[in-house]
């Protein structure tokens, strides 16, 4: 079983509640608070636990908008153009990561299954297809149960948003 899970609000530039100054300081500022960019990341966990190589979508609409530092090439990086996922980022990371992870893990075709929310990149037509035409079946968490169904989010995803906020 694969779940796939997408973060929204991920700052490029990480703030903080707190700073340092010199005592008696009359004003403090704290660097990025201002800075609203964000980029989505799309988390994929495999049912023993592994981990699959993330999807970052950044904003912006040619690859100009990505950022010059290198990332792991089994990395997915792409944009939208509000940096959300979309249909074609969906369809990209599956091509990508999902489908040669897929094929390593069951090269006799076995039917895989994968969880989704129900975010509206997740449910098209064009995903679902692409999905039943690799074998893998897919299932959509009810609205307002991730927080109990998915397993991601009982785990990896409380821990990771926990330290993202303290970041």
């Amino acid at each position: 079983m694969i779940e796939v899970f997408k973060l929204l609000g991920l700052r490029i530039i990480p703030s903080n509640q707190w700073t340092l100054a010199k005592k008696r300081s009359k004003q403090v500022g704290v660097e990025g608070i201002e800075d609203k960019q964000e980029i989505t990341g799309v988390l994929v966990v495999y049912m023993a636990g592994e981990l699959l190589p993330p999807q970052i979508i950044y904003s912006g609409t040619t690859e100009r908008c990505l950022p010059s530092f290198k990332f792991p090439d089994a990395w997915h990086i792409t944009c939208s153009q509000n940096h959300w996922s979309t249909e074609s980022t969906m369809l990209a990371y599956i091509d990508k990561v999902i489908k040669p992870y897929i094929n390593s893990v069951s090269p006799d075709g076995k039917t895989a299954l994968c969880l989704f929310d129900t975010f509206a990149a997740h449910k098209t037509e064009s995903v679902k297809a692409k999905l039943e035409s690799l074998n893998i079946k897919h299932i959509f968490i009810p609205p307002g149960c991730t927080g109990e169904l998915q397993p991601l989010d009982l785990t990896v995803n409380d821990y990771f948003k926990k330290c993202l906020k303290k970041v």
